[in-house]
């Protein structure tokens, strides 16, 4: 069979300049969204004018756009929004820096009405204009600014009109653009936001909580904060994160500032702020809040509280990271017994699916064997993930547990009538058949032909996963 011809630019030149330009004719009719960045690539050849020009008809025309784009043909709003983001910083930016950053603003002050005809439930529109707020700042410093007031003013506008998070990180963008003028100018800004808040009354009888108010409070906090962090002032950071009104989302943020300028005690005490319960404790791979918590008892020498609290995640949730961390730092000959208190802990653990998981990857998958051949009637088939990944660990040595599980997923297949899963059903009962052979006499659970016969009568009237059956050869 012959090789296929790689598509490259060198392959693509050899067409000819008069095939390839029907050929993008040919696409662009086909593709609205190549039509509109072949149209701007075109009036960038016009010269910067004519590009400006485009790039404000593009962005009015999204804004205007009463097209609904549900996760079908969401991919063609963040291709049609990357290529307008792209001509205005790689084309018009490179000839005209200011009128680049006029078209970055348009976009970002149309974010909230293309928000609003998009069902974002991939991020991948938010993140997409996210994109044009920093493209902001880098245009910013390349064009310059000529008032920095004005500037500051317009940031701070646009900063509090929020609703779909795509001008977080506005302030921090501009900030090295503003200058000492500028982020003055702006932090004085939010400072009457706040004392206009703190003057207004608090709400009373059923209307317990202001939303407006606290979104507004919320924002001007964080202004504060991003303020603060650009000149890496940690003191105003921390009383900006004081005045916001969700004060224990800002801990993490507070606790790193405290143990860069190694203030590490007083990082605790922040960190000491959340709830034990809070959802910020859910820290599996030492990421989050737990991992700092760790590094500040570690930078405070407090190493059998950082241990204590390496154990405490383990026996809580069984995250394998926190049981490796421990055993890294035990004194010599300790670690055998501590791992075999572990592996007891993880068969008794109440949640299965958690024991198995813990088991199969650290690995000891003899006692996951166990775990699985002694509390089978606990196994949920419909976890087929958890379940798949055991399944591949398990199959050489363990065939009665690879059973079990197997059976596990199709029994739920099976019970629920999910025709959708019929196929893998079908796949993992021929993969069962397989281990039958391995399976001793003497085990505790029925042989192959007494299961395939037993389901077989459950759910003859299933007259869509029986053929799928034989198709596996069965």
């Amino acid at each position: 069979m012959p090789r296929q011809a790689a598509i490259t630019q060198t392959s693509l030149k050899s067409l000819g300049l008069n095939r390839l330009a029907a050929l993008v004719q040919e696409a662009c009719d086909r593709d609205d969204v190549l039509e509109n960045t072949v149209r701007m690539m075109l009036a960038a050849k016009d010269g910067g004018d004519a590009l400006d020009a485009e790039l404000a008809k593009r962005i009015k025309s999204l804004a205007g756009s009463r097209t609904f784009y549900d996760w079908r043909i969401v991919g063609d709003l963040v291709r049609t929004i990357d290529a307008i983001r792209s001509s205005i910083v790689d084309e018009l930016g490179a000839k005209d820096p200011r009128a680049a950053v006029v078209r970055l603003w348009q976009l970002i002050d149309a974010s909230h009405k293309i928000m609003e005809t998009v069902d974002d439930s991939s991020g991948m529109t938010s993140g997409s204009l996210q994109w044009a707020v920093a493209d902001l700042g880098r245009m910013l410093q390349q064009g310059g600014v000529g008032d920095a007031r004005e500037l500051a003013e317009r940031v701070h506008t646009s900063f509090l009109d929020n609703g779909y998070c795509i001008k977080d990180g506005l302030v921090r963008a501009v900030s090295p653009t503003l200058g000492l003028e500028g982020r003055t100018a702006m932090r004085r800004l939010f400072e009457e936001d706040l004392a206009a808040l703190d003057a207004m009354p608090a709400p009373s009888g059923d209307h317990g909580v202001d939303y407006e108010q606290q979104s507004r409070r919320s924002a001007a906090a964080q202004g504060l904060m991003d303020l603060a962090d650009a000149e890496g002032d940690v003191d105003s950071f921390l009383r900006a994160a004081e005045r916001s009104p969700n004060v224990v989302a800002h801990v993490g943020e507070a606790a790193k500032q405290l143990l860069k300028a190694k203030r590490s005690a007083e990082a605790l005490l922040w960190l000491d702020r959340v709830p034990a319960d809070h959802g910020q404790w859910r820290d599996a791979t030492g990421q989050g809040l737990v991992g700092l918590k760790l590094r500040t008892l570690e930078a405070l020498r407090r190493k059998d509280e950082a241990q204590a609290l390496r154990w405490h995640m383990f026996d809580r949730h069984l995250w394998t990271f926190y049981l490796r961390e421990y055993v890294k730092r035990l004194p010599d000959f300790q670690d055998d017994a501590v791992i075999r208190r572990a592996i007891v802990h993880a068969l008794a653990y109440p949640g299965v699916l958690d024991a198995l998981m813990f088991l199969v990857d650290w690995p000891d998958l003899d006692a996951a064997a166990q775990l699985v051949t002694t509390r089978a009637a606990e196994i949920d088939g419909r976890h087929y993930q958890i379940l798949n990944h055991a399944i591949d660990r398990l199959e050489g040595k363990h065939p009665v547990a690879t059973t079990i599980l197997l059976r596990a997923k199709i029994d739920s297949v099976l019970a629920r009538a999910s025709s959708a899963q019929y196929v893998h059903a079908a796949r993992d009962l021929a993969r069962a058949a397989a281990l039958a052979p391995k399976l001793e006499a003497a085990c505790a659970i029925p042989r192959h032909a007494a299961y395939f016969a037993d389901i077989k009568t459950k759910h003859a009237r299933k007259t869509s996963f029986w053929p799928k059956v034989l198709e596996v050869g069965l």
